[in-house]
C-alpha cells in the first residue's frame, strides 16, 4: 500500500521531513575516500611538497593568501 503525503499526520511528515534531510546532508558530507589508504609513494611527494627549503613544514596565514590573490579577507 502507498502512503499518499496526504494522509500522514503533521508529526509524520515533519519526522520524514527530517529523516530525508538528515540522510541528504550524511549522502553529501561522506567522505568518498573512506576507507582507502593512501601509497607510500603519494604519502612521501605529499610530505614534500608541504617542506620548504630548509625541511620544515611551513605555512602561510590565510590573511596573507588572501591578499596576494587579490581577495579581501
Amino acid at each position: 500500500m502507498v502512503t499518499r503525503v496526504s494522509d500522514l499526520t503533521v508529526e509524520e511528515l515533519r519526522l520524514l521531513i527530517q529523516e530525508t534531510v538528515a540522510q541528504t546532508l550524511a549522502d553529501l558530507l561522506r567522505d568518498p575516500d573512506e576507507g582507502l589508504e593512501v601509497r607510500e609513494d603519494l604519502r612521501k611527494e605529499l610530505s614534500e611538497a608541504m617542506k620548504g627549503i630548509d625541511g620544515t613544514l611551513t605555512t602561510k596565514p590565510a590573511a596573507d593568501v588572501a591578499a596576494q590573490l587579490g581577495l579581501r579577507w
